[in-house]
């Protein structure tokens, strides 16, 4: 898709980046998304609505507060690139995903929507007005136990993948000379 350069765009819907994901456990395009944003901010198109549509800090994995605490370079990555594609007066809209949370009320960890916020995220469930209704999906589909569930299970096969891949990365052939 070519955007038209220098202009404001009613808006833009992003969803399921699954940001903070280890690409080498599961296949995103981390890179591609950057170097989307990056062409958008090239061009200098704006958008007067950014909708993150769900999905977009992967937080069942892992700990994404852990991550933050870490690190928020990286978060400021993704971040930093998106704000600048907001109008003035903008409206950058966070819609909680089921990746987000590790709750199954769809809440965002404090931390993560206290970094949101501070940044002028609206964080929602969903959004709706006259002309569009936007939602990440899955409402309903948990409860707490299932929910509890599914996050244990994700996470737990999570460090054993990652366990076997430091491991088979640590053991190296070794060639005999004959």
């Amino acid at each position: 898709m070519k955007f038209e350069k220098n202009k404001v765009y009613e808006g833009i819907f992003l969803s399921d980046v699954h940001y903070l994901l280890n690409k080498k456990i599961k296949s995103h395009k981390h890179k591609e998304l950057f170097q989307f944003l990056d062409y958008l901010k090239k061009k200098n198109v704006l958008f007067k609505n950014i909708y993150l549509v769900g999905d977009i800090i992967e937080n069942w994995f892992f700990s994404a507060v852990h991550k933050l605490k870490k690190s928020k370079k990286r978060f400021n990555k993704l971040f930093d690139r998106l704000d600048s594609l907001s109008a003035l007066d903008g409206n950058k809209i966070y819609i909680v995903g089921n990746h987000d949370s590790t709750s199954y009320l769809m809440n965002l960890p404090p931390k993560i929507e206290r970094y949101l916020l501070e940044r002028s995220w609206k964080i929602c469930k969903k959004i709706e007005n006259e002309t569009l209704i936007a939602v990440h999906g899955h409402q309903g589909q948990y409860n707490c136990f299932t929910w509890i569930g599914s996050i244990f299970i994700l996470r737990f096969l999570h460090m054993i993948a990652y366990s076997f891949r430091i491991c088979s990365a640590s053991r190296k052939p070794s060639i005999k000379n004959i």
